[in-house]
């Protein structure tokens, strides 16, 4: 991937592509795979959403690019260039049985690229890291400030000897000297427009030369005033008050150009600015300036001003610096925290596999707060990932970090994505927010005035670090595309035109390891991290370990000191309190409702979560005016609305609106408080230990774990309530389904009682997949935990897609698999009458302990193909297959196992022709099964007898006088023991 990025941004940079082609190009570098493809949907829905024909647009735009790689050139000494040019390519992917239609991007230019073309002519850099242009008399250092001066090219020498009386003051604010930058220093060879934005937007602040023709410049009005005004960074001073070349008096100028600007004129916003200007018969504006001295004292008044406003700017700034690094702190008891410990990950570069703590027993533990300000101070890494499972306190310390860290020079910049909108509505189009809008609702719930830009330019510079925490409870609203999309904005941050490795940016990244289906897709999502396919270069991955002994003793004694050594050894007694403890959020919590714990007959994350909100109801109880048992309802509610809205806060007045529409949706409850307030009630639910306020305005649970728990205790109601009619059309986290799971077990049997029927009602018709999924998740639940098998007359499976489905305990008639897309599925101690196969992935899937009496399936033989039977390697151990599939066996490379012995194809082929399990017997052989060591084989004949053979046919014992038995095995000691009754002539114990 590096090879692809690092070839088309030279590319960019060299050719006389148009800038919105070169900013599209730009847009798929970030979102292509590590293969440069990129879905061709994806690229219309993307670039070409609001074109009115798509299809054309993206057809016209490959072609355009295309022409533009076979047209660039590099310079003739530049062999490294004409072999990068040479090699890129654009491709069209026609779809295929697996694949759709695609875009591919793609280079055959391998060898290390470090030529760097000069200035792109016409690429699109919107956000630009510092590059001020100079010229051959000018020294500038990287500590000056730049000043952007605006004019008018008619007032150019006007603007030229103010440059030049400025500058030679030597002016310095906050000891640093200050420069000047005009768009007289452009070069020819460039786009000026190009050049003059981006000098525009690194300047640290800008000076506006006030005249009519300033005025009257469509140019300075609709590209330079309004980023100036936006980002608080002008300062007007008068240039030349003539007026059609009369000269007037300063008062009159402001007068008359007043009335002469249309109404609602951007200028006549300008014009009510702070202008600087000489009030004395000596000279007004500069251009009135006759005498040096008078010029000389304008400048000076010019200099003093602009001191004033960036200083009281700097104080403002220091202001907001302190306040956002005291934004972080929230409700944190600092004197209690322990520190993390962390071990690295890495990502290899030529596979899926990542290498953490059960791969690399060797790699180092650290804490974790010493590494990240190493980090912070001395990598050259741009990106630090911390990875960690709920609880395991990736946000305390995330704001531990920013605590230790403003103390530096370096800002923390604290972002909890939990609390900013997921999807945001502009001009009647719903989207996924902007990384300024992101960064805006931050700034707009702390009152800070100050633009997003400002900030993204800070990191830039190398002077503040974003820390985007909870980035899993963001992207677990968005389908696949959208959460690459969301990443990729994120990494706006990082200028475009430069790459990652040779910028000063740096951001802090949290994201549940439980987030991701397996290691293979968080290895994938580690790896998106980087431009490059040197991914370990771009970012520090580390997962915070679960905490030892030492470390739930001393957080323990922190808050209960002497106490803490009995609490301690209580929890150690009971293994799943003792798991739980080493996740540091639970272990508070955990010890302040140990008693009700104790008296519990199940312990797990349901029962310390329902046991913490009990407390947390009871200490309300007295206090407020709602019910405990309808404030329970009320938070179920509560979460669900949130979580169909893809959100974990409310506005105020979103919440009043909801919570009246609560009410009088539950008139029962409604009626009970009929003597009470609107406004009390409303009061009551915000003032709830449940919830707290984030910001001004906003309200949500007080961790996002306490919403999904309630989430799942409405789900499980509502679906033991509507039964069949219950429907699950959104995804739910993977913490929400542990606590539907830990849930059922603490349901009583009336609740047991109802789920079951749900259960049957759900699964016996097509349903969505997170409806059914969860659904077999709880059928192997309540198998494997309650002992609890339930028999179905149907199960349907169809449509269902899920990689590494595991079942157990299922028990049905009819087993339909229509359409469904199951790969590497887990079936254990299933028994199934009738399997339907059709058009279905169950390939590498593995059967355990299972019995299956027939099958179904549109499987060909003649077909060359077996992947496409769906039925590919199968592994198949100890199970019982009542039906012939021999055949299948061989044709679909099963892996066939009897009692860990693997059996060969060929010889599970050849077992039919052991002709003397039929000659043996007097009459027709019932079934034949395998011994544990497959050394031998027992068979059960309608001659009433029951034979033991030796491979070559030697029979070793007759058992006689048996009837009514059922299919014999040979346990491990050699005992006989029966199974179901095989209705195959010869069943082969696999």
């Amino acid at each position: 991937m590096k090879n692809i990025i690092d070839s088309f941004d030279y590319f960019l940079k060299s050719n006389e592509l148009g800038k919105t082609d070169a900013k599209n190009i730009n847009r798929l570098l970030q979102m292509i795979d590590t293969d440069g493809y990129i879905e061709k949907q994806v690229v219309l829905d993307e670039l070409f959403k609001k074109a009115a024909d798509a299809d054309a647009n993206y057809r016209n735009f490959v072609k355009r690019v295309r022409d533009a790689i076979d047209n660039a050139q590099a310079e003739d000494d530049d062999l490294t260039g004409r072999k990068i040019l040479e090699s890129i390519e654009v491709n069209i992917v026609k779809a295929s049985r697996t694949q759709p239609t695609r875009l591919q991007l793609t280079t055959r230019y391998v060898a290390p690229i470090v030529v760097q073309p000069e200035a792109n002519r016409q690429y699109d850099e919107s956000i630009f890291q510092k590059n001020i242009a100079k010229d051959a008399g000018k020294k500038i250092d990287a500590n000056d400030i730049i000043i952007f001066l605006s004019h008018s090219k008619e007032d150019e020498r006007l603007v030229h000897d103010f440059q030049e009386l400025f500058e030679s003051r030597s002016p310095c604010i906050n000891e640093r000297s200050v420069k000047i930058w005009t768009m007289q220093e452009l070069t020819f060879g460039g786009s000026f427009d190009q050049k003059i934005q981006q000098n525009l937007r690194s300047a640290d602040f800008g000076l506006a030369a006030l005249s009519q023709n300033f005025l009257k410049s469509e140019y300075i009005k609709e590209k330079e005033v309004p980023y100036l005004l936006d980002n608080n960074r002008l300062l007007l001073f008068g240039l030349d008050a003539k007026i059609d070349g009369k000269d007037i008096s300063a008062d009159d100028f402001f007068t008359q150009m007043k009335e002469a600007l249309p109404e609602g004129d951007l200028h006549q916003q300008t014009l009510q600015q702070h202008v600087c200007y000489l009030n004395d018969r000596k000279g007004n504006f500069f251009g009135d300036c006759i005498k040096e001295e008078s010029k000389i004292k304008f400048v000076d008044k010019v200099i003093s001003d602009l001191t004033k406003v960036m200083e009281e700017q700097e104080k403002t700034k220091q202001k907001e610096k302190k306040h956002i690094e005291n934004s972080c702190n929230g409700n944190y008891e600092y004197d209690a925290f322990v520190p993390s410990k962390a071990k690295g990950m890495e990502v290899k570069n030529q596979s899926e596999s990542l290498v953490g703590k059960d791969a690399q027993p060797d790699t180092p533990e650290y804490e974790l707060i010493p590494d990240m300000l190493a980090w912070a101070q001395n990598s050259d890494q741009s990106i630090y990932a911390i990875l960690g499972d709920y609880g395991m306190g990736k946000t305390f310390s995330c704001r531990i970090f920013a605590k230790e860290l403003a103390g530096t020079k370096i800002t923390p910049f604290y972002i909890d994505l939990r609390d900013t909108p997921t999807f945001v509505t502009k001009d009647n189009i719903v989207r996924q927010p902007l990384l300024e809008e992101i960064i805006d609702n931050v700034l707009g719930r702390q009152n800070i005035k100050t633009q997003a830009q400002d900030f993204i330019q800070q990191a830039q510079d190398g002077t503040l670090i974003f820390i985007f925490d909870g980035l899993d409870e963001k992207l677990v609203h968005y389908n696949q595309d959208m959460r690459q999309q969301f990443l990729s904005e994120l990494m706006r941050v990082f200028p475009v035109d430069t790459f990652r490795s040779q910028s000063k940016v740096k951001m802090v990244l949290s994201c549940r390891t439980h987030h991701f289906e397996d290691l293979k897709a968080q290895s994938s999502f580690l790896r998106g991290l980087g431009r490059t396919d040197s991914a370990s270069e771009d970012y520090r991955a580390v997962e915070i370990l679960p905490f030892n002994a030492l470390q739930i003793e001393s957080l323990l004694e922190k808050q209960l000191g002497n106490k803490s050594r009995i609490v301690f050894e209580l929890i150690n007694d009971n293994r799943y309190l003792a798991n739980l403890a080493k996740r540091p959020f639970l272990l508070t919590r955990i010890a302040q409702v140990l008693p009700t714990l104790q008296t519990l007959r199940v312990i797990n994350s349901a029962a310390v979560y329902q046991a913490l909100i009990d407390d947390a109801i009871d200490r309300d109880e007295g206090k407020h005016i709602l019910h405990p048992r309808h404030k329970r309802i009320l938070l179920q509610d509560l979460s669900a609305e949130l979580w169909q809205q893809s959100e974990q806060i409310l506005m105020v007045d979103e919440l009043n609106e909801w919570y009246q529409s609560w009410l009088h949706r539950n008139t029962s409850i409604l009626q009970q408080y009929d003597k009470v307030s609107n406004s009390e009630l409303e009061r009551d639910l915000r003032n709830s230990t449940l919830l707290v306020r984030f910001g001004e305005e906003d309200f949500g649970f007080t961790h996002s774990s306490m919403q999904e728990f309630f989430l799942a205790q409405w789900i499980l109601k509502n679906w033991r309530q509507l039964l069949g009619d219950f429907k699950l059309n959104k995804a739910i986290s993977l913490l929400t389904r542990q606590f539907i799971l830990d849930g059922i077990l603490l349901l009583k049997p009336k609740e047991i009682k109802q789920l079951k029927q749900a259960l049957k009602d759900s699964l016996q018709q097509k349903n969505t997949t997170e409806l059914t999924h969860l659904a077999l998740d709880i059928v192997s639940t309540m198998s494997k935990e309650m002992g609890i098998t339930l028999d179905f007359e149907c199960v349907d499976l169809s449509y269902l897609k899920v990689k590494q489905l595991f079942v157990t305990g299922l028990k049905t008639k009819e087993l339909i698999l229509s359409h469904s897309d199951l790969p590497a599925s887990r079936w254990k101690n299933v028994e199934i009458a009738i399997v339907k196969i059709n058009d279905s992935n169950l390939n590498q899937s593995v059967w355990r302990d299972c019995v299956l009496q027939d099958l179904h399936t549109d499987f060909n033989f003649k077909i060359d193909d077996a992947l496409h039977s769906g039925m590919h390697q199968w592994t198949v151990d100890n199970c019982q297959f009542e039906f012939e599939h021999t055949a299948f066996s061989k044709a679909l490379q099963w892996h066939i196992y009897v009692n860990s012995h693997k059996l060969k194809t060929s010889s599970v082929q050849n077992l039919s022709q052991f002709d003397f399990l039929q000659t043996g017997h007097s009459g027709a052989i019932q079934s034949a099964n395998f011994s544990p060591d497959g050394q031998t084989i027992i068979s059960a004949s309608w001659d009433n007898t029951l034979k033991l053979w030796s491979l070559n046919g030697q029979c070793l014992h007759t058992f006689i006088e048996h009837s009514g038995f059922k299919a014999p095995t040979l346990a491990p000691m050699g005992k006989l023991s029966f199974l179901h009754h095989l209705t195959t002539p010869l069943n082969y114990g696999i």
